[in-house]
């Protein structure tokens, strides 16, 4: 039985990172890795701001980042209108 890793691989990664003669390219198994560090390194910072904090880890489900994203604006947006209303703006 097949691991869901090497399903992945199989399915996006192989094409990428392999020689035609199916052997690992290794030069751009580094870009990719490279590329894969600098989301590594900049989807927590997004995800920490657009969720006020709450999230800042990569490996959320987007669904639960989405929420955790509308739940803060939400929050943000009724934390302004109060403000708005105290000071007779609205």
């Amino acid at each position: 039985m097949m691991n869901d890793y090497n399903k992945v691989f199989d399915d996006f990664w192989r094409d990428i990172v392999c020689n035609p003669d199916g052997s690992l390219n290794s030069e751009q198994v580094k870009k990719e890795l490279a590329d894969f560090k600098f989301v590594m390194d900049q989807v927590p910072k997004v995800y920490c701001h657009v969720t006020g904090g709450v999230l800042s880890k990569v490996m959320y489900p987007a669904e639960v980042v989405i929420a955790s994203a509308d739940q803060n604006f939400n929050t943000q947006l009724e934390l302004e209108i109060k403000e708005r209303k105290e000071d007779g703006e609205l």
